[in-house]
């Protein structure tokens, strides 16, 4: 009986499966929709100017095509299990040198370094990403952690590894913990990483996924990294997380000459501008905009 009630729940999913393949909807690429500012799962039906809307049925959202695919996916391996995560990363990779070219007339900046583009590579992005979202992983847009926090898209994350010009023999300090992935990208370009976190549950939880990965060169503060260092033992890199009108005081003073701020400098109309400022030799200030911010979302480095 077991085993009967189980093929039944297979053929159901099936069936809503092949569904979803096949219901007519909006073909509207999701990156459209993300465009405006909506959501890139559906695509609003707009009616024909100088007709009223008709009835709701008639007038709700649409599942995109991609949309379809990806629920989908979710329904049949709701965990991601069975998916080919390493083609998948092998594709978003790609992915990342096209959206690097099309911002390029913004940041300067035709196509990601070769060491930025590994550490993308190698970093399994599905172990940090909540198990019911793993078969969107490797999709080029933000996703949700809990904590009221989101892990930032996968071109936002190597933009500003790359901004941040790491060796392999620097120290940095990334100012807060987002689960854990950008922290494991910068440990494969850096030799030390301090992050601090505010969230002792999410710290323990991504300390364990780093470990799992073999990552050791990584230092996690619950609440932030605040000890003022010597100077020696100041950072090259700094990455921020919070937007702010300018970059911190007190962060600047950790930077080693030549050192980088990586920010996200708040505009007076509310907008973001990703912004770099690097401490000089002779310890003066420079600083520099790579890209607003609302172009870093997917389909937008236009």
């Amino acid at each position: 009986m077991r085993g009967v009630t189980a093929g039944l729940g297979v053929v159901l999913l099936l069936a809503i499966f092949v569904f979803l393949m096949t219901a007519p909807g909006a073909a509207q690429p999701a990156a459209e929709a993300a465009a405006r500012g909506g959501s890139p799962f559906l695509a609003e039906t707009s009616p024909p100017t100088g007709h009223s809307r008709a009835t709701a049925h008639e007038s709700a959202p649409k599942l995109t095509k991609t949309a379809r695919g990806e629920l989908a996916s979710l329904l049949i391996l709701e965990d991601g299990t069975g998916f080919d995560f390493e083609a998948q990363r092998r594709g978003m990779v790609a992915a990342l040198q096209v959206e690097a070219l099309l911002a390029a007339r913004h940041t300067g900046l035709p196509s990601f370094d070769t060491r930025v583009l590994d550490a993308m590579a190698e970093v399994p992005r599905h172990d940090f990403v909540p198990r019911s979202l793993r078969p969107l992983s490797y999709l080029n847009r933000p996703l949700p952690l809990g904590w009221d926090l989101e892990m930032p898209s996968p071109f936002l994350t190597a933009l500003m590894a790359q901004v941040a010009e790491i060796e392999p023999h620097e120290r940095v300090l990334q100012t807060e913990l987002r689960i854990g992935y950008q922290t494991a990208v910068l440990a494969r370009l850096a030799e030390r990483v301090d992050v601090g976190s505010s969230r002792a549950a999410m710290a323990s939880h991504a300390r364990s996924i780093l470990l799992r990965l073999g990552i050791s060169n990584v230092g996690l503060c619950v609440q932030i990294c605040s000890r003022t260092p010597k100077p020696q033992e100041g950072y090259d890199a700094i990455l921020v997380e919070r937007a702010a009108r300018k970059a911190p005081e007190d962060l600047l003073a950790r930077l080693r000459p030549e050192g980088r701020l990586v920010f996200p400098r708040l505009e007076a109309d509310g907008g973001e501008v990703l912004s770099v400022v690097t401490r000089l030799k002779d310890g003066s200030l420079e600083s520099r905009d790579v890209l607003p911010l609302r172009l870093a979302r997917p389909g937008t480095s236009t």
